[in-house]
Parts: structure tokens; sequence; C-alpha cells
């Protein structure tokens, strides 16, 4: 079976202007802030 290997809880989501979660924007930051250290 599949899981998370962590679950990080934010306050807001990025979301377009008709709703959707831009999952791009989430993935670009966790690769940032993995970079960073």
């Amino acid at each position: 079976h599949a899981y998370p290997r962590e679950v990080e809880f934010v306050t807001e989501l990025p979301k377009t202007p008709s709703g959707k979660i831009q999952r791009f924007l989430l993935r670009k930051a966790e690769v940032e802030k993995r970079k960073a250290g």
C-alpha cells in the first residue's frame, strides 16, 4: 500500500480563480525548501 512519507499542514492552499488547488506551486515550494536544507 502507498502512503505519504510526510504530512505537512498549511493554513492556506494556493488556488486558481476557479477554486482549483495549484499543486505545481506546492511541489515547487517543497523542492525549494529541500534545496535550502
